[in-house]
């Protein structure tokens, strides 16, 4: 009798996180990219961050899909599955829009492009972009300047934006 209602107790300990989890919008959330000012006049080439900035990216990127998945919102989705899709289409800041088909790929309901745009050494700008995946449109676009081209200043733009420009907001698909 015992066994059976701590069965039935697990039981619905997991449809209860099931249904929370489903009221979540399924989100792509893609690796921040980079523009930075002074490789612009290459001949088209996409700017090529240092291993600092790559570290930063990646630490952003992660940053932003833990604070998103915490306002209970949006449910980042993993995108192992669209890797070579999103290596072969990158960068997508030059495309606008265009990974809206790599999240729709993935199964997502809205699509979120962070990127961090250089144009000195100590002046950057954060931008997110948030889209609807069904078609594409821009629901939501936010921007801070920094100053701080470290790691504690990146986490601040982004802790920054989601809470004062993404989070009160609710997701619309």
């Amino acid at each position: 009798m015992i066994l059976r209602t701590v069965a039935i107790y697990l039981m619905l300990i997991g449809f209860a996180q099931a249904s929370f989890a489903s009221g979540a919008t399924k989100t792509a959330i893609f690796p921040f990219e980079m523009v930075i000012e002074q490789q612009m006049g290459g001949v088209g080439l996409p700017p090529v961050p240092n291993e600092a900035e790559r570290a930063r990216l990646e630490l952003i990127t992660d940053e932003l899909k833990r604070l998103l998945k915490e306002t209970g919102k949006y449910e980042p989705l993993d995108l192992s599955s669209v890797n070579s899709d999103i290596e072969e289409q990158t960068p997508f800041n030059r495309c606008d829009g265009c990974e809206v088909e790599v999240a729709k790929k993935a199964g997502a309901e809205l699509s979120v492009l962070g990127v961090v745009h250089e144009a000195t050494a100590v002046l950057l700008n954060v931008s997110i972009f948030v889209r609807n995946v069904d078609d594409g449109t821009l629901r939501n676009s936010m921007a801070v300047s920094i100053h701080e081209n470290d790691d504690k200043g990146w986490l601040r733009a982004v802790r920054w934006l989601v809470k004062n420009r993404l989070s009160d907001q609710e997701p619309q698909k």
